[in-house]
């Protein structure tokens, strides 16, 4: 299916109507779905055909035109994982969302997190008699294994170095950019340098602020990545691992009036603090 369309708005999809503006409501289209576009659209009006051959008009307001199907993957990767973790509501440590995060961690293949323990330092079991994996222990933040997750399950990113530490793929985004290789899944860029799309990721620092150039240089830092979903007036919604309430959950960024994010100066959310490059999502 070659795609014209993705389903981005984030607060309950899109419908799909048998007319344009008052027609009836066919079905709800959750975010994420892919449609290609078929004659008849009028206005802001377009006249779509879902892989299932359903068809019909969506307002071009809940729509985005993707710049590949590799970003199509990635958006529907993230709204996998998103409603797997209860649309943001499912904690790290309860169940069924710590299977889900042990999963991940296994995937990764890049260690697991100790083993919880009672207080007199007995490995604590589940009731099937399993080791208990500690999925908060603050030394093993699973963020970035949980990026490396939406992107692995996205495939096509074959170049992508997949890492426990969102570091790596940050500095690798510099280093191609700067060598123009063509074959990185991103390229890094300065918040000036290029207007947000979906499937682009957001990146902030974490306890010692980085930059352009710093990031560059080391891949030896604390940070965070989110996938850009849903791009609005002034401000996206973008989804990732291990954000505030230990869950896979959605953040909102400010845009200014270029779509490029603000970072701090502007920056209208909590999340726009410690903002300080843009990934630029490479993959045809």
């Amino acid at each position: 299916m070659m795609v014209d369309y993705i389903v981005s708005n984030t607060d309950g999809g899109a419908n799909l109507r048998d007319a344009p503006d008052s027609g009836a409501i066919k079905r709800n289209l959750p975010f994420g779905t892919a449609l290609t576009s078929i004659p008849g659209s009028t206005g802001k009006w377009k006249s779509v055909e879902t892989a299932n051959g359903e068809k019909g008009y969506v307002s071009d307001k809940n729509l985005k035109v993707p710049a590949s199907d590799a970003i199509v993957r990635l958006i529907q990767s993230a709204a996998h994982y998103w409603e797997a973790f209860a649309f943001g509501r499912g904690k790290e440590d309860t169940s069924p969302y710590y299977d889900l995060v042990v999963e991940i961690w296994k995937e990764l293949g890049q260690g697991m997190p100790p083993f919880k323990r009672d207080e007199k330092g007995k490995v604590l079991k589940d009731k099937n008699g399993n080791d208990v994996y500690n999925t908060s222990h603050p030394d093993w933040p699973w963020s970035a294994a949980g990026m490396s997750a939406f992107i692995r399950r996205a495939k096509g990113y074959k170049n992508f170095q997949f890492s426990r530490l969102h570091a790596t793929y940050i500095h690798n985004s510099v280093v191609a950019r700067k060598a123009k290789d063509p074959d990185a899944p991103f390229w890094g860029y300065q918040l000036n340098e290029q207007a947000v799309r979906v499937g682009d990721l957001v990146c902030q620092w974490r306890g010692t602020q980085q930059d352009y150039k710093s990031a560059g240089q080391s891949a030896g830092f604390t940070s965070h990545t989110d996938v850009i979903c849903d791009i609005k007036s002034g401000y996206l919604y973008a989804i990732g691992a291990n954000v505030e309430s230990d869950t896979v959950g959605r953040k909102k960024y400010t845009i200014n009036s270029t779509g490029h994010l603000t970072g701090p100066s502007g920056g209208s959310f909590k999340s726009d603090n410690t903002v300080f490059m843009l990934m630029r999502n490479m993959v045809a």
